[in-house]
């Protein structure tokens, strides 16, 4: 969960889940059936956010079914946007999206970097995490230096302007 306004994580959560994709069909067989976890992750972290997020915040996700639920059940009085996903690059071009303006930058951009900094989140790789606890403890090791980082963007753009 990020504040788009200031690229802070406010809250984050790991859980297993089954393979998808080209991998659907393949998983199973090599590494037996998989339980989906991130429903019950998910409660987790809006359960443990909802303390910290002022009411009269804004809500904007993508056109995740469970969101719409969790946003009404933890914090009723606030709005809520869903923004369906849309293609982000032409296959093998890397082409950015031409949607114009992208309510969801912030969080894509939170989430490439994290991929980007932390090896086991890296797509298509080797490096993977067995046990659920150790992205967590990496993701911890890694949130203070994001939060400096964007605290000092914030303050270069506050002084300049």
């Amino acid at each position: 969960m990020v504040d788009s306004q200031r690229r802070l994580i406010q809250g984050f959560g790991v859980a297993r889940s089954p393979a998808g994709g080209n991998l659907a069909v393949i998983s199973p067989k090599h590494y037996g059936k998989r339980l989906d976890e991130s429903r019950k992750m998910r409660e987790e972290l809006f359960a443990e956010v909802q303390h910290r997020i002022h009411a009269e915040a804004f809500f904007s996700s993508d056109g995740h079914d469970q969101y719409a639920t969790l946003i009404k059940r933890h914090f009723p009085e606030i709005s809520q946007a869903l923004h369906p996903g849309k293609r982000g690059y032409v296959s093998g071009q890397e082409e950015p999206k031409r949607i114009g303006f992208d309510p969801l930058l912030s969080i894509d951009h939170t989430l490439a970097m994290l991929r980007a900094n932390i090896n086991r989140l890296v797509r298509r790789t080797w490096c993977t995490t067995r046990k659920p606890e150790a992205s967590v403890h990496h993701l911890w090791i890694h949130l203070a230096p994001h939060h400096r980082m964007v605290q000092q963007t914030l303050a270069r753009q506050g002084s300049a302007a």
